[in-house]
């Protein structure tokens, strides 16, 4: 123990005061070591939302809206209606504390009451209609021979025609009529002289999809087999090129994939490529490691480089849910869901593991009222015990407020919290394990 009374002799009063304050010191170092390590075990995070400045980076509460998903960046809310946002914390927690600040000129809330319900931002999608299967798809029904071409079904009108073009019987899959009745008809391929649009062609060892009758090169195999099979491809020779016009850019990967160049891991959607930010983001987005696909510079180079995928990054288009409590298949397009219905369609879109999900989470919810926390400073709030919704599949809850009468928010904040127990001392624990083991394993 650290003593200075060894070399220098004090008077019985000033021990006494040494001793006093040494063992003040002491205390206040044992209080330290207890308070850091409880925000270590039990952590608390806080989000919030300022409508004076809605575009702010600093703003970590996710897009405040109505019931139509249009944001509100002016924070006034009408009598009853309802304010939606979404936060996405970073880890497990018990509780939600919700504080809302009104503006000066705003009347007080009278009535007010907060939900809130878990699940992946994405997942929260209005549901659109089911999905169809892929362009320059070929099908067999029965006797008939069918290409999927611009989202349409178009039926050759006669095997000859698909033969005289230089198909093959082994290229077609067979399918039933559930496969197809959510593609629009278009009309049937009657001339064997021209090739319709998504037609599928490998040329000296290159693969090329006709789009807008311009051949369009697949940046890699790779990329072509992420899109679509070997057995659909027409094979021609060098000279086949100078029938058509050749478009500029090239074919990438199909959006919903997972890719990784130069130690980063990117999700590629809509021509773009968006980094993923952590490993903590790629895992709380429930994707598969497995599911990475290692690309070259130029394979990836196809795609714009984006913003980061962050936590409160939603699935971008192409990435596939599987409702695990209906069994039903969603893919995310256009801030939509739209079911994949019949066994063909689903093996088309589901290249990658889907992500789980539970439609049983979009009804379980859990309240809290809305009570005065001061009159002061406007402020009022309420604390939601989100334990009984947290093992729900997803990284985000959805929060709905609705007030009364007709108010102005000034700002919108929220603290996660972190019951004192063992269950959560245990959980934190296997997390920071987890951490180490998988930090360990990517350095070697």
């Amino acid at each position: 123990m650290f003593d200075l009374t060894e070399e220098i002799k004090l008077t019985p009063e000033m021990q006494k005061k040494y001793r006093f304050l040494q063992s003040a010191v002491y205390l206040i170092f044992v209080i330290i070591m207890f308070y850091f390590a409880y925000l270590v075990f039990f952590p608390s995070v806080n989000f919030n939302f300022s409508f004076q400045s809605a575009s702010a980076l600093k703003n970590t509460l996710v897009g405040p809206r109505d019931s139509n998903g249009n944001l509100n960046e002016t924070g006034r809310i009408g009598e009853k209606n309802a304010l939606f946002f979404n936060i996405n914390p970073p880890g497990e927690f018990s509780k939600a504390s919700l504080e809302i600040n009104l503006e000066k000129d705003s009347a007080p809330i009278e009535e007010g009451k907060i939900s809130a319900k878990k699940s992946y931002q994405a997942f929260f999608y209005p549901i659109g209609n089911p999905m169809g299967l892929a362009d320059g798809t070929l099908l067999k029904i029965g006797e008939n021979y069918y290409l999927i071409s611009d989202g349409k079904l178009r039926k050759f009108s006669s095997w000859k025609i698909a033969a005289d073009l230089g198909y093959s019987q082994s290229a077609f899959v067979e399918a039933g009529e559930d496969d197809i009745k959510y593609n629009e008809k278009s009309s049937d391929i009657s001339n064997s002289s021209n090739y319709p649009d998504d037609s599928l062609f490998f040329v000296a060892g290159d693969y090329y999809q006709l789009k807008n009758q311009k051949l369009s090169q697949y940046v890699s195999e790779k990329a072509y087999l992420q899109n679509h099979q070997v057995e659909q491809v027409l094979i021609k020779d060098a000279n086949f090129l100078n029938n058509f016009e050749t478009a500029e850019n090239f074919i990438g990967f199909p959006d919903g994939t997972l890719v990784s160049f130069a130690n980063a891991v990117s999700a590629i959607s809509g021509g773009k490529s968006y980094p993923i930010d952590s490993v903590f983001t790629f895992e709380s987005m429930g994707f598969s490691w497995n599911d990475v696909i290692p690309a070259s510079e130029e394979e990836i180079g196809v795609s714009t480089k984006d913003k980061l995928f962050t936590i409160n990054f939603p699935h971008p288009n192409g990435f596939v849910f599987l409702d695990r409590n209906e069994k039903k298949y969603y893919y995310v397009i256009d801030l939509k869901l739209r079911e994949l219905r019949s066994p063909l369609i689903i093996h088309e879109y589901t290249k990658n593991v889907p992500i789980i999900a539970d439609s049983s989470s979009l009804t379980t919810e859990i309240f809290c009222e809305i009570k005065i926390q001061s009159r002061l400073f406007n402020r009022y709030g309420c604390a939601l015990p989100i334990e009984n919704i947290q093992n729900l599949p997803g990284n985000s809850f959805q929060f709905e407020t609705s007030f009364s009468p007709e108010i102005h928010i000034k700002t919108l904040s929220a603290s996660y919290e972190k019951n004192i127990d063992w269950k959560n001392l245990r959980s934190t624990l296997s997390s920071i394990k987890n951490r180490i083991i998988l930090q360990y394993a990517r350095q070697n």
